[in-house]
């Protein structure tokens, strides 16, 4: 009772500052952003369509798609094995100091995250964000947090380093970070909950390192569990940036990235109506914006 007595005297009090009209205005944009909001939850929890399912069901199939559109990492590995010693020896010490997860992101320095790594914080000053829907999510904190970190690590542009230390070592250990790193933060990170959803430029930029690191990593010997998880988890990616594009008056960098991704990912998915209309949408767009 205290709670509804609460909000009928704020209420009283909006009605007697912006008059019958502002406030009537003003409820139902509160209305329409509840409905949107609670829309997007609907769309984001979704049903998997049959057809990707049955996809899934055949994880050496988009394995397969991956050797065929994924031209950019097998240059990589043709330049990487052909490097100078020094350049070689360079690139294995960096990518220790990954396995030790031992990060330096948007000025903090080299800090080393633990055996278990935090995706939610801040680890400059310990902010923790809640796996809360995004649209909840408070991106600036103040006290020097910045919600770029999580987001910073979040992108994983680290795992073409895993790769490129696993073609030189032919150790199996850089497969086996990225597939821990990626169940990791899938436990963290539920789609479309925490600071990790909050731009689709970020999700998009993970979705296309993600395929980078499954195409590296194809032919190890990781759990078939772990392909599954992957690959639905790309799938809801592709689902997340199509209805979050960063579209705005004038496109910049975000919505170059936002098509980007969902380029990769429509390729990945392209045998499946939806990841075929994503690549064609990305292409198209991404003509016309560059």
């Amino acid at each position: 009772m205290e709670h509804g007595a609460s909000r009928l005297t704020k209420a009283k009090r909006l009605i007697q500052v912006l008059g019958p009209a502002g406030f009537a205005k003003q409820a139902g944009s509160s209305i329409r952003q509840s409905l949107e909001r609670q829309a997007e939850i609907v769309l984001m929890r979704g049903i998997t369509p049959k057809a990707f399912q049955a996809q899934i069901d055949h994880v050496d199939r988009l394995k397969l798609r991956l050797d065929r559109f994924m031209i950019s990492p097998w240059l990589d590995f043709k330049v990487i094995t052909s490097l100078p010693v020094a350049q070689r020896d360079d690139i294995q010490a960096r990518a220790k100091r990954i396995l030790a997860h031992e990060f330096d992101l948007v000025g903090s320095g080299p800090v080393i995250l633990g055996p278990t790594v935090d995706w939610l914080s801040d680890w400059v000053t310990g902010h923790h964000w809640p796996a809360a829907h995004w649209h909840r999510i408070d991106a600036h904190v103040g006290n020097g947090t910045d919600i770029k970190r999580p987001q910073s690590l979040s992108r994983f542009q680290h795992v073409p380093l895993l790769a490129q230390a696993s073609w030189l070592s032919g150790d199996g250990v850089y497969a086996l970070e990225f597939a821990r790193q990626v169940e990791s933060w899938l436990t963290a990170n539920p789609l479309g909950k925490g600071p990790n959803w909050v731009s689709a430029m970020d999700v998009a930029i993970r979705a296309a390192n993600w395929i980078y690191g499954a195409w590296a990593f194809r032919r190890s010997a990781l759990p078939q569990s772990f392909w599954e998880h992957l690959f639905r988890a790309l799938h809801d990616h592709g689902t997340f940036i199509r209805s979050h594009l960063q579209d705005t008056e004038v496109r910049g960098h975000p919505y170059v990235a936002d098509l980007t991704g969902l380029l990769y990912l429509g390729a990945l998915f392209g045998d499946i109506p939806q990841g075929k209309a994503w690549w064609e949408f990305a292409y198209r767009e991404l003509m016309v914006a560059l």
